[in-house]
């Protein structure tokens, strides 16, 4: 999964 966005990245960044 790559995220384009970086509220996408950030979110990731939550989960793990």
């Amino acid at each position: 999964i790559i995220p384009s966005s970086t509220g996408a990245a950030k979110a990731v960044g939550k989960v793990l």
